[in-house]
């Protein structure tokens, strides 16, 4: 009795540090600087507020939230990787593209004309030579310069809104792979608390301690945990293959976005949002590009000089031609053009009163969301972990029964969950929002900069580094 009583209390130790860890996989993500350790304080608690030199060291006993300035340990890492990408490769040549079709907008419209003519006659040979040259007199050099150089401006636009697009999928696949991670963490600690709780459990049914069908409860509470940690398993390779393939590699980056998600790091809808900017720019372009067309619609003249010489008689002229207009004005052209310039506009206002909405949902649904998040965190803080540090304890004890106890198990194994599942929503619903408004590799670089303007600041001594 005595060797049953021993293992029944070390078991109990074992698994009350196994729920305290399995909680503390959230709060990990509090805002306070708060620390979760394995090993309960001399107080009986699973949390301090700072961690000791050894689990420092180990770095698996306690974990800290992180702070603002992490973006600097992973944003310039995962730059580099983004910039190798096959996409980001094809804008690089794209940019190169816009800029040479702006060189070549610049050269001369019309090059000159050399014309050779000779006339056999029984009496006096002509041999002429002529120089003609077509004059921009419409200024179709100018017209065709200013809408090469919009396109170019709308390259760019587009692919700064792509690079945040592209950059806000790659952050995506990451937070998903990571959550995959902790949700696979948690399930695996799940489950070998089950096991340890089974083991347990056969110990008292052959004391006499519990019936049963206890037991049998206890096993499918295993059996239910193993298909848990199956379907986790399985959602992780998923995530693993997609961020694989995305990445081309598997050294990825461990990013960390929670600080960052702020409505206020978004600017409102306007013409400069970048989504919106490369639209109005192609209203701009659409206005030019009836310009160019009635320029190049333009009759230029041309004028000519030539030399003759017939027999032994030496001849020069000037001639000047200017085309006629006269069975065909292009009215019909240019009038189509117009209406490009009315579908523009139309196309410009949908995506505006698109991405208001966009913008309302955004600027609405956030903020509560994180609110809830916090809300949570703080929850689980105060009564997850000291019920998950004591649940064991009393279901050994025999204060509450098996299937009270596993009730209590699966509350508090949705509740993880459902945080999870909070955290996830924050990332998805900051990271379509500021990509799919172009804002979100600007916004990055900002915070990166800024942070790393901070960190040259010396608190010690109050003077700046370097």
């Amino acid at each position: 009795m005595m060797k049953k009583s021993i293992i029944s209390s070390a078991l109990a130790v074992h698994l009350c540090a196994m729920a305290a860890s399995a909680i503390s996989i959230p709060a990990v993500y509090a805002v306070d600087t708060f620390y979760v350790s394995n090993t309960p304080n001399e107080k009986g608690t699973y949390y301090k507020t700072q961690p000791t030199s050894s689990e420092l060291a180990i770095g698996h006993s306690a974990e800290k939230v992180p702070s603002t300035s992490a973006i600097a340990q992973w944003l310039p890492e995962l730059m580099q990787s983004f910039e190798k990408l096959p996409e980001v490769q094809s804008q690089i040549a794209l940019k190169r593209q816009a800029l040479i079709k702006v060189s070549a907008a610049d050269n001369a419209v019309y090059n000159p004309e050399l014309g050779l003519d000779y006339q056999y006659a029984p009496d006096d040979d002509t041999y002429t030579v002529a120089v003609s040259q077509t004059i921009d007199w419409s200024d179709k050099r100018g017209a065709a310069i200013r809408v090469a150089q919009l396109e170019s401006e709308i390259v760019l636009t587009q692919i700064s809104t792509s690079r945040s697009q592209l950059l806000s999928q790659q952050l995506l696949v990451l937070v998903t792979l990571q959550q995959q991670q902790k949700l696979l963490s948690f399930n695996q600690q799940q489950f070998d608390l089950a096991r340890a709780q089974l083991a347990l459990a056969e110990q008292r049914v052959e004391a006499g301690d519990i019936a049963l069908v206890e037991l049998q409860l206890m096993r499918l509470d295993v059996a239910n945990n193993a298909a848990e940690l199956a379907i986790a398993e399985q959602a992780l390779i998923n995530a693993e293959t997609a961020a694989y393939s995305l990445y081309g590699s598997e050294s990825l980056p461990h990013i960390e976005l929670m600080s960052l998600i702020d409505t206020n790091l978004s600017q409102e809808v306007d013409s400069r949002l970048p989504a919106l900017k490369s639209l109005y720019q192609q209203v701009m372009l659409s206005k030019l590009s009836v310009g160019q067309l009635k320029a190049e619609l333009a009759q230029d003249p041309s004028i000519s000089l030539s030399a003759e010489r017939e027999g032994s008689d030496n001849k020069f002229g000037v001639g000047i031609s200017i085309p006629l207009s006269i069975r065909n004005d292009y009215s019909d052209t240019l009038n189509s053009a117009n209406e490009g310039i009315a579908i523009a506009e139309q196309n410009y206002l949908a995506s505006e009163r698109s991405l208001h909405q966009q913008w309302r949902q955004f600027n609405r649904g956030l903020p509560r969301l994180l609110a809830r998040y916090q809300d949570w965190i703080a929850l689980v803080e105060l009564s997850g972990q000291e019920a998950a540090a004591s649940l064991s304890v009393q279901w050994q004890s025999g204060d509450i029964g098996t299937s009270e106890y596993l009730q209590s198990q699966r509350q508090m194994s949705s509740s993880v969950i459902a945080g999870l599942s909070l955290e996830a929503s924050l990332y998805q619903q900051w990271l379509s929002w500021m990509g799919d408004s172009g804002q979100l590799e600007k916004v990055l670089l900002e915070q990166l900069s800024g942070q790393q303007n901070q960190a040259q600041f010396n608190p010690d001594n109050s003077q700046i580094k370097g």
